[in-house]
């Protein structure tokens, strides 16, 4: 079989999730342990890049819709690493951490030699960068070493030069002849550019080049599994592969990857033994493991991340957790340590978490999936992130759309770049924050005769942005801008409080409790939601984006969908949820599925009063509306 009959067979037979990759508002929700045990992360300065679910199956059957040879598909795979293999990376960035997240490929033989030739580009980039610069520094040192032995000789017959007070060029010419400080002038611009060509010490050109020690960890996928017998003839076959690259392969095992303060990296893949909707039993790992042989698996790998977290808080050691499913897959507990970063993929929905609390990360941002064209690292660092405005005064300043995203990515806010932002400024727009106590938001001004019917004010939502008013003076916006927040958080804090009255409860039996628009997150499947007109619960089940299972009450969609998490329930009693549905309308009958019609719905709704929230979850404010000295939902709730 071809490699390209390969990838239309893994194609035919890639497991159709019921949860499709469009669902952007339905990202899994996880809470924090209690502890406050914390490591220090800001003192733990490696950089690190990340990705998963490359599935270059897929990639392939992209980008050659009609066939291709065996040689052209390798040379593909060639294409893709040397993508990804920046010069941030191959060249200077030797220290950093290079995560795989697994589902690289489904075929044996295209990931090895994906990664067989992402080492050996990596070494080839390197070898040809230390020999180019090898070449600049020893003329560079060949040039300086006349001008050195003068000056050296020079200072012998000139004693008073090894206590001068001054730089000798400011001496004069009698005491330090015109030649002599053109000599000196000649050895410093040689030596500023011998730094400026060896990066670091001159003497490491003096030695051969070797490759260069790299800090590569993978962990499989579930359709890494596909084509072997058994779990353990897949991982003994990465395992020879990866030893023989160099490469270090997480399975269900710890490495060192800082003496000091200490940082340590465990990984495995996980596996969906705690997902009754997505797992063995739709064949993900196709025959190579059944549903019981899959849990076996949770467990024991559920069990040894446990111990490691144990281990990391006694140490007080900082540990990076790399997985390919998800933890709400394989963590029963659901809860995630505040000593740990965590790497996923497999869901192909890309989500970036930060909880300020406890300052953990989780980096779920760069699943590639099988639609992406653009295959590229994402590069971060658990450095304790600065919030790019902390020093900014209340009032207007004008600011760069880089400071913007800088403020994104400090909340943890995951947008698609801010290419309309970024638009407007290069046509001479101005770009605005306007901050008033810890509140921010984000205003472009567009005032052109060339382009008059742009002109006008934008509010920025994420990456977006949108009019507002014909009005270009920024400062009446900034003398609003008080009213307008105060006004939404006294208008909506009622209604916000049950939310999180009803996400409270949910977490006393296990429950997730995120909070997203009207929708209150019971797991990655079951909600509530709280409709703010009519003060309605309703209780469901959705497999995917526009699907819901109704059903009368939360013990009914519990006992049908989640029965571990209701006997937690009736022990809890949670009254939180109790008494606001047992004295409100029920909503919905037992196993009535709807499919809903988005945007006439509380979906679209909700996805409108998410941007609302930001106010309260970020401070930052996303919707505007003129308001004189009243409440105005409903002009809020219109845009």
């Amino acid at each position: 079989m071809s490699l390209y009959e390969d990838c239309l067979s893994v194609a035919r037979n890639t497991e159709e999730s019921p949860h499709p990759e469009t669902d952007a508002d339905k990202k899994p929700g996880l809470m924090l342990a209690e502890y406050s045990h914390s490591a220090l992360r800001e003192m733990f300065s490696s950089t690190f890049y990340y990705i998963s679910d490359i599935h270059l199956e897929h990639r392939i059957l992209h980008a050659f819709p009609n066939g291709c040879s065996d040689k052209q598909a390798l040379e593909f795979i060639d294409d893709i690493v040397s993508s990804l293999l920046t010069d941030d990376i191959a060249l200077f960035d030797h220290d950093s951490l290079i995560l795989f997240g697994g589902d690289t490929a489904a075929s044996f033989y295209m990931a090895a030699s994906f990664y067989s030739s992402f080492v050996r580009t990596w070494d080839k980039k390197n070898k040809a960068y230390f020999l180019s610069r090898k070449n600049i520094v020893l003329a560079l040192m060949k040039d300086l070493k006349p001008i050195k032995k003068q000056l050296s000789t020079w200072e012998k017959d000139h004693p008073w030069v090894r206590y001068a007070k001054r730089d000798l060029l400011e001496y004069s010419d009698k005491r330090v002849s015109k030649k002599i400080k053109q000599l000196i002038i000649k050895q410093r611009e040689l030596e500023k550019a011998l730094n400026n060509a060896a990066g670091f010490s001159p003497d490491h050109y003096l030695k051969k080049w070797s490759a260069p020690k790299k800090r590569i960890y993978v962990v499989l996928g579930n359709h890494e599994l596909w084509g072997f017998k058994s779990v353990k003839e897949c991982t003994d076959a990465y395992q020879r592969l990866f030893s023989n690259l160099g490469i270090e392969f997480l399975n269900n095992c710890t490495r060192q990857i800082s003496v000091s303060p200490g940082a340590q990296i465990i990984g495995g893949l996980g596996y969906a033994g705690y997902n009754e909707s997505f797992n063995a039993r739709d064949f993900i790992y196709r025959d190579t493991i059944n549903r019981e042989q899959e849990i076996i698996c949770t467990q024991k790998w559920e069990d040894y991340y446990h111990k490691a977290v144990e281990a990391a808080r006694r140490s007080n050691t900082l540990l990076f957790v790399l997985t390919h499913n998800p933890p709400y897959d394989w963590n029963k507990q659901k809860a995630l340590d505040e000593n740990c970063v965590y790497f996923y993929g497999h869901s192909h929905r890309n989500t970036l978490s930060y909880y300020e609390g406890t300052n953990t990360y989780v980096f779920a941002d760069n699943q590639i999936g099988y639609e992406n064209e653009t295959v590229a690292f994402k590069k971060d660092s658990v450095f304790l992130r600065s919030n790019p405005f902390a020093n900014y005064s209340d009032g207007v300043h004008e600011i760069t759309p880089e400071d913007y995203l800088l403020f994104q990515r400090y909340k943890c806010i995951r947008i698609q770049g801010a290419k309309p932002i970024e638009k407007h400024v290069q046509n001479g727009s101005k770009f605005y924050l306007i901050k008033e106590k810890e509140y921010y938001g984000f205003f472009i001004v567009c005032d052109q005769k060339e382009k008059a019917s742009q002109n006008g004010a934008y509010i920025c939502f994420g990456g977006s942005i949108r009019k507002i008013g014909s009005c270009t003076d920024i400062c009446y916006f900034a003398n609003k801008f008080s009213l307008v927040i105060n006004t939404i958080l006294a208008d909506f804090y009622p209604y916000r409080k049950a939310q999180e009255e009803i996400s409270a409860a949910v977490k006393t039996f296990g429950g997730s409790g995120r909070i997203h628009g009207y929708i209150i997150d019971i797991d990655f499947f079951n909600h509530i939601m709280l409709n703010p007109t009519d003060g309605k619960l309703s209780f469901y089940y959705s497999e995917y984006y526009g699907s819901m299972i109704l059903y009368d009450t939360l013990p009914d969609l519990l006992r049908h969908q989640c029965p571990p998490l209701l006997e937690s329930y009736l022990k809890q009693n949670s009254e939180g949820i109790d008494k606001y549905y047992k004295r409100l309308e029920k909503s919905g009958s037992e196993n009535n599925r709807v499919y809903v019609d988005i945007k006439n719905s509380p979906y679209h709704d909700s996805a409108v009063f998410n941007q609302i929230q930001r106010l309260f979850e970020a401070k930052v404010l996303r919707v505007w509306a003129d308001i004189p000295d009243s409440t105005s939902r409903k002009a809020l709730l219109e845009q």
